[in-house]
């Protein structure tokens, strides 16, 4: 028979085991229930990408979770956490200005600079910019990585 458990966790991908693993370290029983493969579903597909949306109410809750990334990669381990920044492309075909654009994620309290022409081609030379939009705090983890040191760390509890 197994033991009680305070908690059940639907879902074993990287959000699932991060959150058992909180509730874990705060002393409930957790178990984690998946389909399939620990971590082997939209966690094993996922591009790394960690650039969150800023719509609305989101916005507070997304740069939250920016400060929260390097924290969560020290304490599962090798994740590959990296933040080099992001490009938003604008195109000279776009109808938002890359001046609209810093103003939107300004106001919600994120970071962004209008790159020029001049400076989009130093970047990636060869492309149709008519300028971009960098967002220095964007930044992309390896899921291979993480999966492993997810795993790994959440199933030794």
């Amino acid at each position: 028979m197994s033991a009680a458990r305070d908690v059940v966790v639907i879902g074993g991908g990287v959000v699932g085991l991060c959150i058992a693993g909180e509730l874990a370290d705060r002393g409930a029983h957790v178990t984690v229930v998946d389909a399939g493969a620990i971590a082997g579903a939209a966690s094993s597909r996922n591009g790394g990408q960690l650039s969150p949306g800023i719509d609305g109410a989101w916005a507070p809750i997304a740069r939250r979770a920016l400060e929260l990334w390097p924290a969560l990669g020290e304490r599962l381990g090798d994740i590959g956490y990296l933040r080099e920044g992001g490009l938003y492309l604008v195109m000279s075909a776009d109808a938002t200005t890359p001046e609209e654009i810093v103003a939107y994620r300004r106001e919600r309290g994120f970071v962004a600079e209008t790159l020029t022409p001049a400076e989009c081609a130093r970047r990636l030379p060869g492309l149709p910019w008519s300028a971009a939009v960098s967002r220095p705090t964007s930044a992309r983890w390896r899921v291979r990585r993480s999966r492993r040191a997810s795993v790994s760390s959440r199933m030794r509890r």
